[in-house]
């Protein structure tokens, strides 16, 4: 009985080597195959120049969507479909040395099912992408944080965080969604959830309750608008990011933040006339308490909109709004510390289980993503 089981336990063994030699052997005679006559057939001479030209592929785990962004593959516009799959969930893998870029292709969609059409990028012009990472200030940097302002006075600190940071991930997934086609997966639409829940245990104050109907009703109004205004803010970067790669331009995370704070500045500017001509301005009082607020301007200025926003803009240039903002959601779990220093609100153990939470969801989505 012993010998017949390890007989068949040999058997299965040496099927499945078989198979995996087979397996590789079609994949190195693929290599060496060319593609069928028609397949990218084009007029354009420069384009079959271009797609007969050798060379070696390296791809690791490539998201579809960005393929044409890939450097054997950039200055080129991809209509990429699939009949099975939304083609931005699909990643592909190949590794092919010596053949070139038309049989490269052929190779992808054999192995992945894919239908593939290719044409030159027509060149836009430069201030295209500009006008939308300026119009993202307008949206996010303007009127998000005029909004996050008018609700802090009414709200409180952690209030306000949790209403704007909680509500700006899903308003980004789902404009993101809409107009742009980005899809997250359900292993990363949890963990993003995850993460807001910690963060909703650790930011949710407990005197809520005990503010007046006034400011907690048009407390909640702007902290909305302000969470529309994140959200959609990061869309219109994840917009520009992509005319600026179909344009070849290639724009880093704080070339964008610059470009985002002339929007912003331009609401600043247009609320400070209107607030100074209602008389919301202090007179004399006022230059005693700039002097002394204007350090903490400044070192805002400098870790929030340059820094913090560079690298928020760098991490949008790659991945979805969806994936970004419930990440970007966990920095008011650093703000219960000053909360307890400034304005006295002590944090208790909710505070440290939320955040437990909330770094759980971060690990989750990183291991998912």
């Amino acid at each position: 009985m012993t010998s017949t089981f390890d007989h068949a336990k040999r058997m299965q063994l040496l099927r499945s080597a078989l198979l995996l030699f087979v397996i590789s052997l079609a994949i190195s005679c693929a290599t060496t195959m060319s593609p069928p006559r028609g397949f990218l057939a084009s007029s354009d001479g420069s384009l079959n120049q271009w797609l007969d030209t050798r060379l070696n592929v390296n791809f690791a785990e490539v998201r579809v969507m960005n393929l044409p962004l890939t450097d054997a593959f950039s200055g080129m516009k991809m209509a990429i479909a699939r009949a099975d799959a939304p083609v931005e969930s699909l990643k592909v893998t190949l590794h092919a040395s010596d053949v070139t870029r038309r049989q490269a292709l052929w190779l992808l969609a054999q192995k992945y099912g894919l239908r593939i059409a290719i044409e030159h990028v027509h060149k836009q012009p430069f201030y295209i992408s500009i006008s939308k990472f300026v119009f993202s200030g307008f949206i996010g940097f303007g009127l998000g944080d005029l909004a996050l302002y008018e609700a802090l006075p009414r709200l409180g600190t952690r209030l306000t965080l949790l209403l704007a940071q909680c509500l700006a991930a899903p308003v980004g997934a789902l404009v993101e969604w809409l107009w742009l086609g980005t899809t997250l997966s359900v292993a990363q639409s949890i963990a993003g959830l995850v993460i807001l829940a910690g963060i909703a245990v650790a930011l949710a104050p407990g005197n809520h309750f005990h503010l007046d109907r006034k400011n907690l009703f048009g407390g909640a109004i702007f902290g909305v608008l302000a969470a529309i205004g994140q959200g959609g803010g990061a869309v219109l970067s994840r917009k520009a990011f992509q005319l600026a790669d179909h344009a070849g331009q290639s724009i880093d995370g704080g070339t964008a933040a610059y470009q985002r704070i002339l929007g912003g500045i331009g609401v600043a500017a247009v609320y400070f006339l209107w607030a100074r001509g209602r008389g919301r301005q202090g007179a004399a009082g006022g230059r005693v308490e700039w002097s002394k607020a204007w350090p903490w301007v400044l070192v805002n200025t400098l870790g929030g909109p340059v820094l913090g926003v560079g690298c928020y803009q760098w991490a949008l240039s790659t991945t979805p709004s969806g994936i970004v903002l419930p990440i970007v959601a966990m920095l008011p779990l650093a703000v219960i510390p000053f909360a307890w220093r400034f304005e006295g609100d002590r944090p208790g153990i909710r505070s440290v289980i939320g955040g437990i939470i909330a770094v759980a969801g971060v690990v989750a989505l990183t291991l998912v993503h």
